[in-house]
């Protein structure tokens, strides 16, 4: 459950979109930020095709949703939306069209409970770059004229994260690699950076450079074992 701080944070900076998916959560908003426009984050029904899937975590089940709505009615908070998350990295891309039909459901759900039309649908992030993105971009797009084609004035937000930080084709250079495992400096045999991955011979005091990891990286970064995180370096490129 989140602290009351964001909200409060939120009302502040005039930050008026956000999510839920307990009853908890409408009651800290109705206390301190009543005015902001909602979106129901609804579970997604498959994630587990995912690097890091949320379901666990995040979404209303199905028969939570009325309740929820209702709960929303009661408070007299404004829900313009369905929000949700199919995980970060996807690889089965089915769980785009899956996760929209649920979104669609309540869209109908709360029209039939006589709230206010809902016009906003977050579709998300865990896009990934490359052949993978046109797949998942053309899932989206096939979804969304089935399940929503009468819909005007519909705004789709998403969050593609993953996909501005990932290169979109490898690089290949002519060296003789080395099927190879890395690891990190702990003693858990956990901390495995990465395994079966073709690499040079490599000799200490020698670099490896992964490009594009994101914030992600630092913030999963442990001490585990006295060993400190690095230290971030922050080059900004400017071109024309």
């Amino acid at each position: 459950m989140q602290s009351s701080v964001p909200y409060q944070v939120r009302r502040h900076v005039g930050d008026n979109l956000t999510t839920f998916d307990s009853k908890e959560e409408l009651d800290k908003i109705k206390k301190w930020h009543p005015q902001c426009a909602l979106l129901i984050r609804v579970k997604v029904p498959d994630d587990s095709r995912s690097r890091c899937p949320l379901g666990a975590k995040f979404g209303a089940l199905p028969e939570e949703i009325v309740p929820l709505l209702q709960a929303a009615q009661v408070l007299r908070l404004t829900v313009t939306g369905v929000s949700f998350h199919i995980g970060s990295g996807a690889m089965q891309f089915r769980a785009y069209r899956e996760a929209i039909a649920a979104a669609k459901i309540a869209f109908e759900t709360s029209a039939r409970l006589g709230m206010p039309k809902m016009h906003v649908l977050n579709i998300g992030g865990g896009f990934t770059a490359g052949s993978q993105f046109k797949e998942a971009a053309s899932t989206v797009k096939a979804a969304l004229r089935y399940y929503f084609p009468n819909e005007p004035g519909l705004i789709i937000m998403d969050e593609p994260v993953r996909f501005f930080a990932e290169k979109d084709h490898p690089t290949c250079k002519a060296a003789r690699n080395y099927d190879s495992t890395v690891f990190g400096p702990t003693c858990d045999a956990i901390d495995t950076v990465m395994k079966g991955y073709r690499l040079p011979e490599l000799n200490v005091d020698y670099w490896l450079v992964f490009p594009n990891m994101g914030a992600y990286r630092a913030a999963a970064g442990t001490s585990f074992n006295g060993f400190n995180t690095s230290d971030i370096l922050t080059y900004l490129a400017y071109s024309n």
